[in-house]
């Protein structure tokens, strides 16, 4: 039986606080060898491309990936989901004021705001009522495509 002496490996690991990204990168130096190992080049999983904003996650599930349509969920509905979605996020009372030029014809001036929108029973009642039914009806779909 040959012994053999351990293999010392020095491995420097160092952090950097990267202000401008407001994040904590790890730099790690060692044997180019072990790199290899850690690592690959091959592709495992491609990047996933980064939404920005709910406007473009709409935009993206009724044109590019086409499972939200019409008939899932209307068209008119999605500046309403925004107004709403910025309102809750940012807590502006200016957003009632949001004009919503899909619904100008309910109004005697023929400026449809938030606040006319949350004052018109049948329009919140459609609303509160179908997003339910499309979360749901989502998820079911999910759920049969899965394997």
């Amino acid at each position: 039986m040959i012994e053999m002496a351990p293999l010392l490996i020095y491995i420097e690991i160092r952090r950097n606080i990267n202000s401008n990204r407001n994040r904590v990168d790890l730099l790690v130096r060692d044997p180019r060898d072990l790199i290899d190992h850690w690592s690959t080049n091959a592709i495992v999983q491609p990047a996933i491309r980064r939404v920005n904003g709910l406007g473009e996650a709409l935009n993206i599930a009724r044109n590019i990936e086409r499972f939200i349509n019409p008939r899932v969920l209307l068209e008119d509905f999605d500046e309403v989901i925004k107004v709403i979605r910025n309102n809750l996020v940012h807590l502006s009372g200016a957003a009632l004021n949001t004009h919503l030029p899909m619904f100008d014809y309910r109004s005697p001036t023929n400026i449809f705001t938030l606040q006319n929108f949350l004052e018109d029973d049948e329009l919140v009642y459609d609303f509160v009522t179908n997003v339910p039914r499309f979360i749901s009806g989502q998820y079911n779909e999910l759920r049969r495509a899965e394997p």
